[in-house]
């Protein structure tokens, strides 16, 4: 669903033809929503359906005495047998050939009170007409077809009564010219009915699901406004934001392993700002971009955090482990980095590759007393020292 779709006026306007038909994508997930109502109400529907239809087996004593049992054998053997039959295998069927043996259904059961008419010579065949009018009202409004089946229904429906009206035998003008219009009449107004109530029900929808389509489209920018603000945009790492959020979580957590602690590797690129001047900021950008992917591999590797903490300084978290692992994952990540092997023409201590100095510092198994203020800031002290102590080297203090 595009942006453009999120007015509802302009999505119904798009998306419903003006015979009230969703395209296939939004059927389905119409049909995935609320199919099993339409099954259910469609049930209910024909349970009435039938019973008042079945109602007219005694009217047919009095209005169809030549044909009476006929009629009793057409309605219960026949319609009541095969709508029975249907109501019970709705489930079974997709949501178009539900709809579809509704309407063949529905026009079969219309079309023979129209029948039982034409073929009666008795004084009263006439008065069930009346049924012509309740089998619309059913169809169009009880159970509701949808507005392209009904136009089906009510047109087949309308049509076959006037040719019976034109055509009944001994048929008197005047009375065929009332019943037409009476027909016609129960046809327009059930018709308008079922058009409406179908296009609340379609027009409904499509209002539901623009506005579901905007909260959704929301809560997604606000999960990239966050994935954004936790992200560094020149290596995609996380940024310093992310790494204080984690560490207050990792600290505030209460089922901490008590038997590991929580390490802390400071990495700082040695030389870096001579290596910018001597080569320029894009390359500059490239090496960061480099160490980054080295740096995210090797932390991946033992489920820990990688992040940018600045410039060219770098942060990996390594959750609940003993300090001689710390010391073996500190040492894989500056080797990680020698082995990128990046030039370095302008160093001033003889070595002609990118190399990092490490500060590694850790909390007590089960967290200690420290907070994350206080483990950064004793990795950073230890990444000093390491600098101090000629650099491209790992500075592993006492447990902080």
């Amino acid at each position: 669903m595009s942006v453009d779709e999120k007015q509802s006026g302009r999505f119904e306007a798009g998306k419903l033809s003006w015979l009230l038909q969703f395209p296939e994508p939004i059927e389905a997930r119409y049909e995935a929503a609320h199919g099993r109502r339409r099954v259910a109400t469609m049930r209910a529907s024909i349970v009435v359906g039938l019973l008042i239809y079945n109602l007219y087996n005694i009217t047919s004593v009095v209005l169809l005495p030549d044909i009476l049992w006929s009629t009793v054998a057409v309605r219960v053997l026949g319609v009541t047998v095969i709508a029975v039959l249907f109501a019970v295998c709705l489930d079974g069927l997709s949501a178009r050939w539900r709809e579809r043996l509704a309407l063949i259904t529905l026009t079969g059961a219309a079309l023979l009170p129209i029948g039982f008419y034409w073929v009666s010579n008795a004084a009263y065949a006439g008065y069930t007409v009346g049924e012509f009018g309740l089998m619309l009202a059913y169809g169009n409004m009880l159970l509701c077809l949808r507005f392209v089946h009904a136009l089906v229904f009510t047109s087949v429906h309308v049509s076959v009564a006037l040719l019976a009206f034109d055509t009944k035998p001994g048929g008197d003008p005047g009375l065929q010219f009332a019943f037409s219009l009476q027909v016609v009449s129960a046809a327009i107004f059930t018709l308008y009915a079922n058009y409406r109530t179908e296009r609340q029900r379609c027009t409904g929808y499509l209002t539901a699901l623009a506005a579901w389509q905007r909260s959704a489209n929301a809560e997604s920018a606000s999960q990239r406004y966050k994935t954004m603000s936790r992200t560094d945009s020149l290596t995609g790492l996380l940024n310093r934001r992310a790494l204080d959020e984690e560490l207050q979580r990792w600290f505030r957590g209460s089922r901490r392993p008590q038997e590991a602690g929580l390490a802390v590797i400071m990495l700082d690129i040695d030389h870096f700002k001579p290596y910018n001047d001597c080569l320029g900021h894009p390359a500059g950008d490239r090496c960061l971009g480099e160490v980054a992917k080295v740096l995210r591999s090797i932390s991946a590797g033992h489920g820990a955090l990688c992040t940018r903490f600045g410039g060219e300084e770098f942060v990996i978290v390594v959750f609940d482990i003993q300090p001689g692992q710390a010391q073996a994952v500190a040492d894989e990540l500056a080797d990680g980095v020698r082995a990128l092997d990046i030039p370095h023409p302008a160093r001033p201590d003889g070595k002609h590759c990118i190399t990092v100095s490490v500060g590694v510092a850790m909390t007590r198994p089960g967290g200690g007393s420290h907070d994350a203020d206080s483990l950064l800031a004793a990795a950073d002290e230890a990444l000093y020292s390491a600098k101090d102590n000629g650099r491209d080297r790992i500075e592993f203090p006492a447990i902080a």
